[in-house]
This record gives C-alpha cells, structure tokens and sequence, in this order.
C-alpha cells in the first residue's frame, strides 16, 4: 500500500498575503487541491496536513500540523496504518506543477531502495561566502536541488523521524532522518520542472506550467 502525505501546514511568510500560498487559487483550483490532484492517482490514501487556524475541507483525512515541518509530517504518518512493505509517499502542497511521470519515478525507485527523492543537477556556479566576500569556490558536481515527492519504506521512515524528533531534530528535509540512521535513499533526476511556489514571481511560472501546459 502507498499512503500519500501532502503538506499543507506552512505559514507562507515570504510569500505574503492574508492566507497562506497553498490556498491561493490557480484557474478553478486551490494550489494545494492541484498537488492532491497530481497525487491521488498514484496511492491509496492521502492525509492533508493542514494549519489549524484554516478550515479546509476535501474528501481526504486531514490532521493539524506542528510547530514544524518535522512534527507536521509525523502528525501524518503517526495516524497511518502502516504495515510491513508500505510506502509513504509525502509531497510538498506548493509543488503543484508536479510531473506524474516524476512521482511514477520516484516511487518505482523507492520500491527498491530505502527510499527516493524527486532532485535537480545545481548548474549554477557556487561560491562559499563570509561577510559579503568570497572564501572559495564549491564544486557543484556531486550536489543536487532536492524536491518532493520523497516516497520511504513507512515503517523506516517512521522510526527514524521518531528518533530524530525524541532527539529534538527538526530538519527541513524529511530524508535527512533517514540519512541520520545510516539507510540509503536514491536520488531521481527530475524530467520536468517542478517549481516551488515561495515568492510571488513564482506564481506567474506555476501557473504557465498548470494552465498552458
């Protein structure tokens, strides 16, 4: 079984405004209803972590999210029936432009390994900075952009977030508590953008990618 986790719990400062980005609407839907839509076709339940102060309503289980994205995450995954061979698949609500060849990917890899991450090459040049001024240059070769979806075998994923979180760990990145405990997560490259929507001036290329294909 995969169960499907959408993140929903952000408060959205950087983005602005009187709610938080993942419930702006794009055409006809709410960002975070275009990731559940993405989503849905490849699991077998989806839980909507969701901000206590909104009152968002779709045919999905939703759960109240942290103080965090690490206590949101296992708000979610803490309610789920999980059984030996499960796959929990958790994805970023304002990731809607998502590719669902992308996520076929990623959870095809995850199948096989301890888990897998949706991930972009850097391509830019990167430079170590300190005080406004170069310290040296970084080799970009073995870095990567990562992304959601992360699909993990559920039960070691739980187990290593539990850990992480008894151990007062909040990192922003859910496979950083597998990499922690030692497992192996593979890295997919991503074949189509999967922008995040952060600022206002990503919202013009989300829509492109959503509304004009």
């Amino acid at each position: 079984m995969i169960h499907g986790i959408i993140v929903a719990a952000g408060k959205g400062k950087r983005f602005g405004g009187e709610n938080p980005k993942q419930f702006i609407v794009i055409g006809e839907k709410r960002v975070v209803e275009w990731s559940i839509s993405k989503v849905e076709k490849f699991v077998d339940s989806i839980i909507v972590v969701i901000p206590p102060e909104i009152d968002f309503r779709c045919k999905f289980k939703t759960v109240i999210g942290g103080d965090n994205r690490a206590e949101s995450v296992f708000n979610a995954v803490s309610s789920l029936p999980i059984k030996g061979g499960d796959l929990v698949l958790i994805h970023d609500a304002v990731r809607p432009a998502v590719n669902p060849i992308d996520i076929e990917r990623v959870i095809e890899s995850a199948k096989s390994n301890h888990g897998a991450v949706l991930a972009s090459k850097v391509t830019d040049t990167l430079k170590l900075v300190e005080c406004n001024y170069i310290i040296k240059t970084v080799d970009r070769d073995k870095l990567w952009k990562v992304q959601t979806p992360q699909v993990f075998q559920a039960d070691i994923f739980f187990e290593s977030l539990k850990t992480g979180l008894n151990e007062k760990l909040y990192f922003t990145d859910d496979s950083a508590y597998l990499e922690r405990q030692g497992y192996k997560v593979a890295v997919v490259e991503a074949l189509k953008p999967n922008p995040k929507l952060t600022y206002k001036k990503d919202l013009s290329i989300i829509k492109s990618i959503l509304l004009d294909g």
